[in-house]
Parts: structure tokens; sequence; C-alpha cells
């Protein structure tokens, strides 16, 4: 924006430079202004210009991550579910990998907890051939589903025996 410009001037130019694509601020600095009259002349020489920054600032965005419910009947080997959802991801952004925690063997209920997301960015490549790695732009969020080990049923029936009274027990 711009103040103060006399009748019949316009602004015709002004470079702007700052950037910004990840989570954080920075200078958005304008220089170099041109400004020209209504007959087309540039009379940028007769303004005392003052440039004043902006501040281009991007905030942290909302990303919930749920961990899937997930059960089965004791048989003696870990039940581990890798499974979530993801809602709030940027369509240029990834999830590149999930730590999950969570396993569980013997009868009883967990939750399926997640120890460490990755997120990397396809467009703001910083170092050729990498993905950029934008996780910390990301406030997350974790629904954990749950995992889930049932008793298994047993019967256990004794044996039957019958014998002719002798005096001693049987068994």
């Amino acid at each position: 924006t711009h103040t103060d410009l006399a009748a019949g001037d316009s602004l015709w130019s002004v470079t702007i430079t700052g950037k910004n694509a990840l989570v954080g601020e920075c200078s958005n600095v304008p220089s170099d202004a041109v400004i020209k009259n209504a007959e087309g002349d540039t009379v940028t020489n007769s303004y005392n210009i003052h440039y004043v920054n902006g501040t281009l600032r991007i905030k942290v965005k909302a990303l919930t991550i749920t961990t899937r419910d997930s059960s089965k009947v004791y048989d003696g080997t870990e039940l581990i579910c890798h499974t979530y959802t993801c809602t709030g991801l940027c369509a240029t952004d990834s999830i590149k990998d999930v730590e999950m925690l969570s396993k569980i063997t013997y009868a009883g209920t967990i939750d399926n907890v997640i120890g460490s997301v990755d997120i990397v960015n396809h467009n703001n490549i910083s170092i050729a051939g990498k993905d950029t790695d934008v996780t910390n732009c990301y406030q997350i969020q974790y629904i954990y589903g749950k995992l889930a080990v049932a008793k298994k049923d047993l019967t256990i029936t004794a044996d039957s025996d019958t014998k002719v009274y002798d005096g001693t027990p049987l068994s």
C-alpha cells in the first residue's frame, strides 16, 4: 500500500522481496519504487520514499492422526497394527515415516500408540533430490485406537475312572 501521492501520480511498480514457505516469519521488503505522472513521465525522484517492511507469517497447521483398533484371540504371538488415518495434511506433503510403538501378546487391551512421525514436502526442495522435512509445520493431535487380545477358551476335563472298593483312594 502507499499513501500521499500527488494528484495524477501513480505507483507504477515496486520490488517486493519476501518469501516464506515454512512455519515462522520473515520480512517482506519493498524497494525500487517507480512512480509516474498522468502523462507517463517517471517522477520517482520527486518523492522522498520511506519503505516500511511487512511481515510474512506462517502458523502451524492442525493435523490429526488416528491409529486403528485391532483385536484377536490369544495365540502366543504379538498383535501389532500399523494402520492409521490422517486428517489435515497439505496436498504437497506426505507422511514419510511413522514409528508405531504398541504391541501386545497376552490377554488385555492397550492403546495403539505412535512414537514419532516424519512429514515431508515435495515442493520445497532444499537439497537437490531430497524432500524438505516439514514435521514442525504441524501441530499433531493423536487419537489412539486399541489393541486387544481376548482370552482363549480352554476346557480342561478330568479323567473319569472306576474301581472296586479296596480301602484305598481312587485318583
